[in-house]
């Protein structure tokens, strides 16, 4: 890995030996970090002089930082997935300004979520039932509504929204996708992320009234959703599970060094010589082991779709792959957190212990949209070739 990586790694595991340790570690420690360290910048095309980022790289970096604070490298890789998928799949005329001041002025864009358009048809859609609505006006849109989940808010500057266009009459869902100025007037912060899990990422709502949206803000017309805007749904996916593969990682490692340490009383030899010890320890790594590969699927179908390969087929596979993917590997690295747990005992429920933390933040896996029954159904109806935009059941 980078030379970034290496210097990231090391903060981030001194900055869990004093967490555990007792001394005072505020996860916003490690976001000044990594501004500092220009990481925000990481992913924009214009910041890397050599070759473009590969998925396989982004993956490796995000899961390797996540496991000594899920929170703080959620948070970042929402910023750093949007970017990049702006670089990539939005109109560089509308954009480029925004994004250059990424770089020039240390601006963070927020994840603009998923539209939710799953299985639904467009003339499904209703104004009333959409959360952020767009009512075009001289030059623009007046926006109304909240933005719930917004990762990072703190620091945030740009928020991408997808909004319903009020009144939409066409053959399309009518959905648009704005960039948000937290700084324009009418635009406040519900501060109301009061969770366990994820706590640090600072997910406050962020509510519009009223908000003009100038023409140039508007990144992807009601004719682009969703068909252009897959590829951040699929970046997204990959950085979901990254993220939580990088828990795993961290639970393995842990309990693998606590089994070869760690004696039972009467006994001589280390709790890695017990065979109960040694099957859970194998299932962690079959879990493991099985997330990483088809991770590592997903990143050479996304790299290859990146490269120009974006035919009916290959979305199809890359939408399914993306969907299978993040399923898998969250649900996996829940088990494998329970499963060293299981090994650790009681000590894992303290907090001088990575796996009370990991435990917590893992629980917010299945949350991340699409939820598992949506997801299954999206797969399901794929393979069996039913269209669910003319008969969902």
């Amino acid at each position: 890995m980078s030379a970034l990586f290496s210097e990231l790694i090391e903060y981030f595991r001194e900055w869990e030996r004093k967490k555990l340790s007792g001394q005072a570690a505020d996860p916003d420690e490690l976001i000044q970090h990594l501004l500092q360290r220009r990481f925000h910048c990481w992913t924009l095309p214009a910041s890397r002089s050599s070759s473009p980022l590969s998925c396989m790289e982004y993956m490796e970096m995000i899961s390797g930082l996540s496991g000594y604070c899920p929170s703080a490298v959620l948070s970042m890789a929402m910023h750093l997935y949007t970017v990049w998928g702006l670089s990539l799949g939005a109109n560089q005329t509308k954009v480029k300004n925004y994004l250059d001041q990424v770089e020039g002025q240390d601006i963070l864009f927020a994840s603009p979520n998923e539209p939710g358009l799953y299985l639904m048809a467009p003339g499904q859609m209703r104004d009333e039932d959409y959360r952020i609505h767009a009512v075009p006006c001289e030059g623009g849109y007046r926006v109304s509504g909240i933005k719930k989940f917004v990762s990072l808010e703190p620091y945030l500057r740009y928020l991408p929204t997808y909004c319903k266009v009020q009144g939409y009459q066409g053959s399309y869902h009518g959905i648009i996708m704005l960039l948000l100025d937290k700084q324009a007037p009418g635009v406040s912060v519900d501060s109301d992320w009061n969770v366990v899990s994820m706590a640090a990422t600072s997910s406050n709502g962020v509510r519009f009234d009223d908000v003009f949206v100038p023409q140039e803000a508007v990144v992807f017309e009601v004719d682009r959703v969703p068909a252009d805007t897959e590829l951040l749904g699929y970046l997204f996916r990959l950085t979901v599970a990254s993220v939580y593969y990088g828990i795993a990682c961290r639970a393995v490692s842990y309990i693998e060094g606590k089994c070869k340490t760690r004696r039972i009383p009467h006994y001589t030899k280390p709790l890695s010589f017990f065979p109960g010890v040694q099957y859970t320890l194998a299932e962690m790594l079959i879990l493991l082991e099985t997330s990483r590969s088809q991770l590592e699927r997903l990143c050479r179908t996304l790299d290859l779709y990146l490269k120009g390969s974006r035919t009916a087929g290959s979305q199809k596979e890359l939408k399914r792959i993306s969907l299978i993917t993040k399923d898998y590997v969250v649900k996996a690295a829940e088990e494998t957190v329970n499963k060293a747990m299981k090994i650790e005992g009681i000590e894992s429920i303290s907090e001088r212990s990575p796996l009370s933390v990991l435990y917590q933040e893992v629980k917010a896996g299945m949350f991340h949209p699409p939820q598992r029954d949506v997801t299954y159904e999206i797969i399901a109806k794929d393979q069996f070739g039913i269209i669910p935009l003319r008969n969902r059941w």
